[in-house]
């Protein structure tokens, strides 16, 4: 025997048919606050800063993506590969 449900809600109802709070006030006010804080600490300096930091390892992650670029160029050329 099967039995099959269909509910069609939207996520509200479906929140408040759980019991769960609704936390879009406080989503919300988190957001701007967030967004507040990023407006005050970014400016052109901090900017560049950021991207230093986030290019430093680009390098080793470029050798790395080599690396395994190569890897896959040799398994597909049956170089990998199991020979009997």
């Amino acid at each position: 025997m099967e039995v099959k449900i269909t509910i069609d809600c939207t996520p509200e109802e479906a929140r408040r048919f759980f019991g769960l709070p609704d936390v879009s006030a406080l989503n919300d006010a988190m957001i701007e606050k967030m967004k507040t804080q990023m407006e005050e600490t970014m400016d052109a300096q901090a900017a560049s800063e950021l991207m230093k930091s986030w290019l430093s390892g680009t390098s080793s992650m470029q050798n790395n993506f080599t690396n395994l670029q190569n890897m896959f160029f040799s398994v597909m050329a049956g170089n990998g590969a199991n020979k009997e």
